[in-house]
């Protein structure tokens, strides 16, 4: 991902954008530990901090439909 381009925080924790809240915290959870920068094998801080950032505005449902919002408004 070029370092200028926003990520799309769905594909980025691998959801669909109409995912529950407890299917985003799974794939949050699982990719925080995969990307936990003292992960020898897969760590990466970038994206360790995309996913952090991703679940503070998908769990919440303000936060998150205007990120939808923002989404769909992108798209056209």
């Amino acid at each position: 991902m070029p370092i200028n381009e926003e990520p799309n925080l769905y594909k980025l924790l691998q959801v669909d954008p109409e995912a529950e809240v407890a299917m985003i915290r799974l794939a949050h959870d699982f990719l925080l530990a995969k990307y936990e920068p003292s992960n020898e094998n897969t760590g990466d801080p970038y994206k360790y901090k995309y996913v952090k950032a991703a679940w503070e505005i998908l769990s919440n449902e303000t936060s998150r439909e205007r990120y939808d919002a923002l989404l769909r408004r992108n798209q056209t």
